[in-house]
């Protein structure tokens, strides 16, 4: 049972009636199980309230798990974030080893079990934080997208998802929902907010319009970022409307190594954060490492019987 006050003095005036409810029904409440927690945006007071139940004191908590959704004081959606990326890893984990047991090759059933298995529990409660970008849940989809290909774990998301044509992770915001993030999400997608309700009152259905203008937005920020990589300066060779070809081959081998190249795991050039002597061409040592480099062989690499020697 949970009790929903709006101010410190309702709350109390229901507890006093509760107490009276169970008295009369013979009920008794377990105090050790029962939580007091107070919404608030701002820092706790010094002075705090003594929550009772008859002579039991109420222990307050920063943090309440309700029908699986946790709660906290702040009201924001942080706890309940975190605690479903924590699930997810754990998913990820068990759901890795089946797909590497059973289809190690075939990519589109690996997505297939993130969508059903994963996603669904990272996306529990999203009827109440809505469509609203979280990093942390990002982070599990990028991750898994990075296992399946075999890549770095540097190796950018927007890389990676454009390989895969992949979209985040978000739901529409709903009609109840904070306003000004609502706003914000129709507004990028074209839209503002005063136009979908009048077209939903037309009879139009907005939620499957507006996850497509979504999609198609997402897939234009993560061109332009591409456009821009300093990590992959030719992933925009690979950028196409649909899968990939080589992603549906049987060797995994094959699928792996063609992933790393279109994403620039196979060359040090790109690899900024990295001291300058380890940028250097694996071959001469002399210039930085590139692919165009490597596929034209390089001209100041020794070479024995014919053959470049390549170390490292």
């Amino acid at each position: 049972m949970v009790i929903v006050a709006k101010s410190e003095r309702e709350m109390k005036e229901m507890m006093r009636n509760l107490e009276k409810y169970v008295r009369k029904k013979k009920l008794e409440v377990n105090v050790e199980k029962t939580k007091m927690m107070v919404f608030s945006k701002r820092k706790r007071k010094n002075e705090e309230s003594e929550w009772k139940w008859e002579e039991s004191k109420i222990e307050r908590v920063n943090e309440f798990k309700y029908l699986g959704y946790t709660f906290n004081e702040r009201a924001t959606v942080r706890a309940q974030v975190r605690e479903v990326v924590r699930k997810a890893n754990k998913v990820v984990g068990c759901v890795w080893g089946i797909g590497e047991r059973m289809w190690g090759g075939e990519f589109g059933r690996r997505i297939m079990m993130f969508e059903s298995m994963v996603e669904s529990v990272l996306m529990y409660g999203a009827e109440i934080w809505g469509w609203k970008e979280q990093e942390e849940v990002e982070r599990v989809q990028e991750k898994y997208l990075r296992w399946v290909l075999g890549v770095d774990r540097e190796t950018p998301g927007y890389i990676v998802r454009e390989d895969c044509k992949g979209s985040k992770l978000r739901r529409e915001k709903k009609k109840n929902a904070d306003e000004k993030e609502r706003e914000k999400y129709c507004r990028r997608n074209g839209y503002a907010s005063e136009e979908v309700e009048r077209v939903r009152a037309e009879g139009r259905w907005m939620c499957a319009e507006l996850s497509e203008r979504d999609r198609d937005t997402d897939k234009q920020e993560r061109r332009e970022r591409i456009r821009e990589s300093r990590y992959n300066r030719e992933c925009e060779r690979c950028v196409t409307e649909d899968v990939p070809v080589y992603l549906g081959r049987e060797s995994t081998k094959e699928r792996k190594m063609m992933a790393r190249f279109r994403c620039g795991n196979e060359e040090r050039e790109n690899k900024y954060w990295m001291e300058e002597e380890e940028r250097m061409c694996r071959m001469c040592r002399e210039e930085k490492e590139t692919i165009e480099r490597m596929w034209r062989g390089c001209a100041k690499a020794p070479s024995r019987g014919g053959q470049h020697e390549l170390d490292g």
